[in-house]
This record gives C-alpha cells, sequence and structure tokens, in this order.
C-alpha cells in the first residue's frame, strides 16, 4: 500500500471541506473592524452575505521550510465573539471558537489558505485550513480589486490548542511560496 503524503492529505481534506461547507451555507452577519470588543451586528454587511463555519483540524508544520512573502491584504478578525485587539484574547482549550477574518490573494494562481499558531516558547507550530466563503462587499469596496468572497469563519476544534500563548497569523501557499499577513494578533489558551 502506497504512503499518502501528509500535506496532500491535508490539502485534499481542505478542499473537501471548503466543497461541503459551500454546499451547506448559512446565513450570519457581524461587524468586521478589529478592536477587542465584542462582535456586534454591523448595518455595512449585506443580509444576503452568505457564510458558512468549517471545521478542520489542527496539524503541525515546521516553520521556514518554504520561502515567505508578504501579503499585505488580510485581517485576523475574531476568536468567538471577541474581536482580537493589542491584548490576546483568553481561549479555554476545551472549547470550540469561530475564526474569522479575510484574506485577499488575488494574483495568486491556486492559494491554499492557513490560521497558523506559533507558540515559540514551547516549539509548537500549528496551522488550520481554512476555506474563503464569506461574501464581503465591506472589505471588497475599501480595497479596490479584492474578490467579493474573501472572508472565512472556520472553527477551531475543542481541545485543538494545548495551554499556552499563541502567535496567531494567516497564511497563504501558492506557487512555491508562503505568503504571510500578520496582524499581530495573539491567544491565550488555558484550561
Amino acid at each position: 500500500m502506497q504512503q499518502v503524503d501528509p500535506y496532500v492529505r491535508i490539502v485534499f481534506c481542505g478542499v473537501t471541506l471548503g466543497v461541503a461547507t459551500f454546499l451547506g451555507a448559512c446565513q450570519q452577519t457581524g461587524n468586521q473592524s478589529a478592536t477587542g470588543q465584542q462582535v456586534a451586528p454591523s448595518s455595512q454587511v449585506s443580509q444576503s452575505m452568505e457564510t458558512a463555519v468549517t471545521s478542520a483540524q489542527v496539524v503541525a508544520y515546521t516553520p521556514g521550510t518554504m520561502p515567505a512573502r508578504p501579503l499585505p491584504n488580510c485581517n485576523l478578525e475574531a476568536a468567538g465573539t471577541t474581536k482580537f485587539g493589542a491584548q490576546p484574547i483568553p481561549l479555554k482549550s476545551g472549547e470550540k471558537y469561530a475564526l474569522a477574518g479575510w484574506i485577499d490573494a488575488s494574483g495568486l494562481v491556486q492559494p491554499t489558505y492557513w490560521v497558523r499558531f506559533d507558540d515559540q516558547a514551547a516549539n509548537r507550530y500549528l496551522q488550520m485550513p481554512v476555506t474563503l466563503t464569506v461574501q464581503r462587499p465591506d472589505v471588497a469596496s475599501a480595497n479596490a480589486g479584492t474578490p467579493l468572497v474573501s472572508g472565512f469563519n472556520a472553527d477551531l476544534p475543542a481541545g485543538g490548542l494545548h495551554e499556552g500563548k499563541y502567535h496567531v497569523y494567516l497564511a497563504v501557499k501558492a506557487s512555491g511560496t508562503i505568503y504571510v499577513c500578520d496582524n499581530g494578533r495573539y491567544v491565550t489558551v488555558t484550561p
């Protein structure tokens, strides 16, 4: 029996979840600015905006194995009902949290999207695939050339992260290069 490369398996799972998510999309609205406050409904977001929360497994990755370049247009906005701000968001390891944000990777060929969690103190590097399924008219109108479907909602599974303080950022892989979009977000996971 032939072994399947773990990366191929992860990408396949991400694509499969993306298709399933697209087919089962549900409706949700929310304020998209990052101020570290509770998420409140926004009148800027269209009522017809389709969103879907995708559940994906958190897997290990090795930092620095591919060339990295900055990706300026993105925002990791909220974990659960709390918006990211200057202070780390506290999370309980046994609870599930929805991560929300957007990525503009227009111009990149066949990109794959990830939320990365780096706990350098414990030498832990984890990532979770995300799929862009959320229409973001607010983002598209504020950033010329950004696709309407540039947002994501993804479930961070309960127990997906061990205790620790994690630097959280977005990564996009395309054409053998990793593009990193870092808004300076952090979470602190406790039991």
